[in-house]
C-alpha cells in the first residue's frame, strides 16, 4: 500500500528490508483457538450486555422508587422539620387578630 502511495505522489523513499519472520509465540494458538473465541464471543455478546442491561434496569427502578416514596411522603401531609418547629413555637403578638375576608 505504501508503494502505491509513493508511486502516485512521486515520492522516493529508501528501500526497507523485509522484516524477518519471528518465531510464533504461545499466545497466537491460544487466541486462534475455538474455545477462546467462543468464550470471548459469549462474554462480548451475551454476558456483558445482559449484565449491563440488568444493572441499568435496577438503577432505574431504584430511582423510580426513591422518587415515588419522596412524592408520597410530601403529599401525605406529614409536616417537615421546619413546619413542626414552627408549630411548636408560640405566636405572641400585641395586635389583635382580624377576621379573614373583610
Amino acid at each position: 500500500m505504501r508503494a502505491l502511495w509513493d508511486a502516485s505522489l512521486g515520492l522516493s523513499r529508501p528501500q526497507q528490508e523485509t522484516p524477518t519472520k519471528r518465531a510464533a509465540s504461545w499466545a497466537r494458538p491460544l487466541r486462534n483457538g475455538l474455545r477462546y473465541q467462543r468464550a470471548l464471543q459469549m462474554l462480548k455478546w451475551n454476558i456483558l450486555p445482559n449484565t449491563f442491561g440488568a444493572l441499568l434496569l435496577a438503577a432505574a427502578a431504584l430511582v423510580l422508587v426513591v422518587l415515588t416514596v419522596g412524592t408520597l411522603r410530601r403529599r401525605s401531609g406529614s409536616p417537615s422539620r421546619l413546619v413542626r418547629g414552627a408549630m411548636n413555637r408560640r405566636v405572641t403578638s400585641s395586635r389583635p387578630l382580624r377576621p379573614v375576608g373583610r
